[in-house]
């Protein structure tokens, strides 16, 4: 049996997906959590086998999560509606050892499950052909191709509204280094603003 800890912030999706992953006959969610703190406090390594994470929680950034989840699993698989290649990348680059966009069939959830609790890796497959595409396209594409791991993961928090010293927190850094970050991905992107960082992130699918 795949033992599965879900971790997102809406309950009704939690229950959703448990539903229906219940009827597999190897999958069971056996463990929940709707924040990064229940996360954290539930933690434990060798009692779940895959995680499947949100990027976006009310009190954390699902990609600070992935080192931690992967530390106690067999493998971790962001499920997220962010469908962005980016954060794509960004999340492999965590660690991450699969990728589901919500919204797509739960039958491609399940395979996702069995792939990562076998030690593979997943991508679903809206979003694997623009992965291969980016990442054969060296040099294009648009200017987040540019921004180190840091410089994005500021990007999103950013344009999510929270102050450089909740982002430092986030990060585990200080605020003036964050405030470095900022200023190098903002030249990067050629914004000028908070405005139009915000309304680029929007335009990029970054943030809703």
């Amino acid at each position: 049996m795949i033992r599965v800890m879900m971790v997102d912030d809406h309950a009704m999706f939690r229950e959703g997906v448990k539903q229906v992953l219940s009827k597999s006959p190897d999958i069971r969610v056996t463990h929940e959590a709707g924040s990064a703190e229940a996360f954290r406090d539930a933690l434990a390594p060798g009692i779940f086998d895959v995680i499947l994470l949100d990027l976006k929680l009310s009190d954390g950034n699902g990609l600070s999560l992935i080192q931690e989840a992967k530390a106690a699993s067999k493998g971790v698989i962001v499920l997220s509606a962010m469908g962005h290649v980016r954060y794509v990348m960004h999340a492999l680059h965590e660690g991450a050892d699969g990728y589901v966009v919500k919204g797509e069939e739960f039958s491609e959830l399940e395979d996702a499950v069995r792939s990562v609790a076998a030690g593979k890796k997943y991508i679903c497959a809206s979003v694997s052909p623009r992965l291969v595409e980016c990442l054969s396209d060296a040099g294009a594409g648009d200017g987040l191709d540019r921004l180190s791991k840091r410089e994005f993961r500021v990007l999103v928090l950013s344009a999510s509204g929270l102050s450089l010293k909740e982002i430092g927190h986030d990060l585990g850094i200080n605020d003036k280094t964050v405030s470095t970050y900022r200023t190098r991905m903002m030249s990067k992107l050629k914004l000028n603003s908070t405005a139009d960082l915000v309304r680029y992130a929007i335009e990029q699918g970054l943030i809703e």
